[in-house]
């Protein structure tokens, strides 16, 4: 059963991961979003935005996410890797001169 609660930043965590699942990144990107507004500091809802990011290759937006998350929190949740692999994949993506 899944409850409609748009005040807790969970069940717009889990509504956005949902869409993600099924491949839905915009709707995915627009519920993560929407969670943001209730805590901004969720280190958890970021990873997620993140990875939706990474998945439409929007590497510097995932970045953007990431970058917000305080440096001495990012090993815990696996954020470090997350960066490096949005880093090497906008920079292999950038045209050559």
């Amino acid at each position: 059963m899944i409850i409609f609660n748009p005040k807790e930043s969970q069940f717009w965590a889990n509504l956005g991961g949902a869409y993600g699942s099924m491949g839905d990144y915009i709707n995915s990107v627009s519920a993560l979003k929407k969670g943001l507004e209730i805590p901004p500091e969720s280190i958890q809802l970021r990873k997620n935005l993140a990875v939706t990011y990474i998945r439409m290759e929007k590497y510097s937006q995932a970045i953007s996410v990431l970058e917000k998350v305080p440096v001495q929190k990012r090993d815990e949740q696996g954020i470090n890797q997350l960066l490096n692999k949005a880093y090497r994949a906008l920079k292999s993506n950038r045209p050559q001169k």
